[in-house]
């Protein structure tokens, strides 16, 4: 009877903490998050010049001048709702009057559809195609334009973090007419060059895709992309987090750096509950950025690297390119930060054409990684001057 008894308990224990959620935003798609908070929310979609259909959340403000939020790798849209209302930058938006976009990168769960190919049974093609140059050339010229057309304006304000940063960093060199329909882009911690990067995840990545032919065993085994979708392990993930949450903190911080002072830890379950898939050859081509410590295109090797752009060598993104009479930008970058550390942030700058920044990079000495979009009191050090810097834009409206 005894043993009866305990076991009862147990299985008490093993339902409550399985199935009792205490935080409903771990189990919320990214409008179900956003409207729990009283702000509406639909799910919009285009579709790029080579097939891919991007979703795009909308918080609708009519007549509002448009701005559009971009994720980091490993994330969607879902990374801009993880806080609160005062906490978070596109309901600060918002509250001001903007009309808010979310974009989603292709390969993510928001966008994985394509008018041919399919993520499983053209997987190599497909996943190849997830590489960031391509979302950079299609993904935000595709989303860019599609909110222009709709809205009547003929710019708009721009916000990346991490690779979302390196995406419209890319844009702006490759395709520099977007530079005059991007008024105000603000890069929070953008890894552009990225040869300091202090990760140890990222290091131990490297070495192993290096030293233990990590990438040929991918090949052997038709691997093109890593990610965690099964439900079962997210949840077990989400449920380590509740209860042990000093191991989630640890895995994010071996990649993002360390600011206990500016994490929620109660709603690490929730950051953590939207994992997304990276495909390997653009995890390839981030590392390929580290190893020689240049901002370049994906090297292919010098046979294919001749039949694609027509040298032996993959072409750097030429910054100089950047019309300095276009967008304008804002830096933020964080003295935690051990993905994108300030010597790398101060190789950007010095590349850069003084006449396009807004202001003066700013230098946040505590801020880690995920801090820009996830931190408690990022609202107090970026968010309000971003909004603030927004409204003074001048968005273009075309009359009708």
């Amino acid at each position: 009877m005894k043993v009866l008894s305990i076991l009862v308990v147990l299985l008490t224990l093993i339902y409550f903490s399985l199935f009792r959620n205490p935080l409903p935003d771990i189990q919320r798609n990214v409008c179900e998050r956003i409207r729990s908070k009283n702000y509406p929310c639909e799910l919009l979609n285009t579709t790029t010049e080579d097939g891919f259909v991007i979703g795009i959340h909308h918080l609708s403000n009519p007549g509002g001048k448009p701005i559009l939020l971009w994720h980091g790798m490993l994330q969607n849209a879902a990374t801009w709702a993880m806080n609160f209302p005062s906490q978070d930058l596109i309901y600060l938006l918002h509250d001001a009057g903007f009309d808010v976009y979310l974009g989603n990168a292709r390969g993510t769960i928001y966008s994985q559809k394509h008018n041919s190919l399919d993520p499983k049974n053209d997987s190599k093609e497909y996943w190849e195609r997830c590489e960031f140059d391509y979302g950079s050339r299609y993904d935000l010229p595709a989303v860019i334009d599609y909110i222009l057309e709709n809205t009547g304006y003929q710019k708009l304000g721009y916000v990346g973090h991490s690779r979302g940063s390196t995406l419209m960093s890319v844009l702006l060199t490759e395709k520099p007419e977007y530079s005059y329909k991007v008024n105000l882009y603000v890069a929070l911690s953008p890894p552009v060059f990225v040869a300091n990067t202090k990760s140890p995840a990222i290091r131990l990545i490297n070495q192993a895709l290096k030293n233990l032919y990590v990438n040929d065993l991918f090949s052997l085994f038709g691997v093109h992309s890593l990610g965690i979708k099964n439900p079962v392990l997210i949840k077990m993930f989400t449920e380590v987090c509740k209860t042990t949450p000093i191991v989630c903190e640890f895995a994010v911080f071996m990649f993002a750096g360390w600011d206990f002072d500016n994490f929620n830890r109660t709603r690490i379950p929730i950051y953590i509950s939207n994992p997304e898939t990276i495909p390997i050859q653009d995890l390839n081509h981030g590392l390929q950025c580290v190893n020689k410590g240049l901002f370049g295109k994906y090297d292919f090797g010098s046979e294919k690297n001749i039949e694609i752009y027509g040298q032996a060598t993959a072409p750097l993104y030429d910054l100089s390119k950047i019309p300095h009479d276009g967008t304008k930008w804002m830096i933020y970058y964080g003295g935690n930060d051990i993905m994108v550390v300030p010597e790398d942030v101060d190789t950007l700058v010095k590349e850069l054409d003084p006449r396009v920044l807004y202001s003066k990079p700013i230098f946040l000495p505590k801020f880690s990684h995920l801090d820009f979009v996830w931190g408690t009191n990022a609202n107090k050090f970026i968010y309000y001057d971003v909004v603030k810097a927004m409204l003074k834009q001048d968005f273009g409206k075309i009359s009708k």
